[in-house]
């Protein structure tokens, strides 16, 4: 039976633009970055306790430069550098889990290149090493450090870039041997864009350098810009690279404006290279791409059609193979996907999450509602589930992620208009059924009842279904009552000792159904 749940939201008067999730056994860790902090969320979705960041030193002005990265499940990462105007450090801290308790080790870095260096992206290989890439305009070259877990120094190398014209990182990524690959966007005269590559191996040597304009005529020819959106790599381990061809006027070209290359792992030489038309609007923006198995990649995005001078959008998926459209899909959406925020590179890979069997999970808005859809590798929809939209007007939609259980995790935002305008976000939990691969319900007809509530001295529990387990939690995540001896659908408990202020209960049915609720004592 298709059954849906939304687990829980949390909704907060905040901004969210820089926001990262991360998950381990105990729940989620939220990094708010408006704010500065990190807060513990339990799998339940009680807010157990935040960790401010704003006394640092290198957390001064950290708002688009932190990076939250996951080392192991046990072990979280954050990297991050300042901006103040005459000295700088950035922050090395490991997040360490141990049953509920947290380790919080700092090292502070002065920054090896002074003001305004920024950390562009940072990568854990298999062997739990971190790769960090700084970056500065007009310096020449780009700075990468290996670090080992503990924040010890393994290497420091520059990489030069050309020196007579700017340019900027567009992408980083580590392939499955460890290498590392650098996609550098280049700012041409007349507004040109072109883009080069540059492998690193494992200790650091510079492997092989190549650029658009050697590999791909078509920019020389026609004098088109090709704006590159990201990179991957396929079953061979070959590097991809997905983009968009722009004229010279700084417009997308509207016939077959999307590109995908393959560059040879070893040489560095293009392998082969094709333009795409995804169905037949005026163009297609790509939002996010991923690598599938057979040598596909999977886009999605954002084309737009112009009728009667007013502009339309929708999304899109599609699945390419080397050479053709495998398939593609399309569908309305009023909702604003936040991939232009003033860093591309930190936004790229929040708006579609991929399940290790390749299934694809999207979020969209319609007049009223989220709608969350699942696709299969070959297209088709597996679920669609809507859940209400609380802020009742078009919001941001700014990560749709999974943990390593399957549970779907959305983190959105509002601006509110009014006398003063603020910023609402909201971050949903959708818990998938392993089994069926569909979310669960909570059905109304198992709902929890309490009385009384607010209670005092003695709670009652009530449900139409038999129990199986019942625990209750404080705020901070402790158990404060478990029983697994029930016999019935009733449950009366002795609450005199328990202090004041807000429980959750969670109660396991015989029927496999797991509902909550939440109750306060006076």
């Amino acid at each position: 039976m298709a059954q849906v749940e939304e687990h829980w939201r949390i909704e907060e008067s905040e901004y969210v633009d820089y926001d990262q999730l991360q998950f381990n056994d105990e729940g989620v860790v939220h990094l708010k970055s408006s704010h500065r902090e990190l807060s513990f969320i339990s799998k339940l979705g009680i807010q157990q306790y935040d960790l401010s960041l704003a006394q640092e030193d290198w957390a001064y002005n950290i708002f688009s430069n932190i990076h939250l990265k996951k080392i192991n499940n046990d072990t979280l990462l954050i990297l991050a550098n300042c901006d103040y105007p005459d000295t700088c450090f950035y922050g090395f801290s490991k997040i360490t889990f141990d049953n509920g308790i947290v380790d919080f080790t700092k090292k502070f870095y002065q920054s090896i290149h002074g003001y305004n260096f920024r950390i562009k992206a940072v990568e854990i290989d298999s062997n739990s090493n971190i790769w960090v890439v700084f970056e500065k305009n007009n310096t020449g070259y780009i700075t990468i450090q290996k670090l080992n877990s503990n924040g010890n120094l393994i290497w420091e190398n520059n990489y030069p870039v050309l020196s007579d014209v700017s340019s900027s990182i567009q992408s980083f990524k580590l392939d499955s041997n460890n290498n590392g690959y650098l996609a550098i966007t280049e700012y041409k005269p007349n507004s040109k864009r072109s883009s080069i590559f540059k492998k690193i191996t494992e200790d650091g040597t510079e492997s092989w350098t190549n650029g658009f304009e050697n590999m791909i005529p078509d920019t020389a020819t026609y004098n088109i810009s090709l704006l590159l959106q990201d990179i991957h790599f396929d079953d061979n381990n070959d590097l991809v690279f997905v983009g968009n061809r722009y004229s010279p006027s700084g417009l997308p070209i509207v016939e077959n404006n999307l590109f995908v290359g393959c560059v040879n792992k070893n040489s560095g030489l293009l392998k082969h290279f094709s333009f795409y038309e995804i169905g037949e609007l005026d163009s297609e923006s790509v939002y996010q791409s991923q690598s599938m198995p057979n040598n596909q990649i999977l886009l999605y995005g954002k084309h737009r059609n112009f009728q009667e001078n007013e502009e339309i959008d929708s999304i899109y998926m599609a699945l390419l193979d080397t050479s053709s459209v495998v398939w593609q899909t399309s569908q309305p959406n009023s909702a604003y996907h936040h991939s232009t925020c003033p860093d591309a590179f930190f936004c790229s890979n929040r708006l579609m999450a991929i399940d290790k069997n390749y299934n694809s999970y999207l979020v969209t808005q319609n007049e009223s509602n989220l709608v969350f859809q699942k696709t299969n590798l070959q297209g088709e929809t597996l679920w669609t589930y809507e859940v209400s939209n609380s802020f009742e007007t078009d919001i941001s939609i700014h990560e749709i992620t999974l943990d390593d259980y399957g549970n779907i995790y959305y983190l959105g935002s509002k601006l509110s208009s009014g006398t003063t305008s603020t910023y609402q976000s909201i971050l949903i939990k959708l818990k998938q059924d392993p089994e069926t691969g569909l979310p669960t319900l909570i059905n109304d007809d198992f709902s929890l009842k309490t009385s009384p509530n607010p209670f005092n001295y003695q709670l009652q529990i009530n449900s139409i279904q038999l129990f199986k387990t019942i625990n209750i939690y404080n705020t901070m995540g402790q158990v404060v009552y478990s029983t697994t001896t029930i016999s019935g659908s009733e449950l009366t408990i002795t609450t005199a000792q328990w202090q004041s202020g807000v429980y959750f209960i969670v109660a396991e049915l015989e029927n496999g159904q797991t509902i909550q609720t939440k109750v306060m004592k006076f």
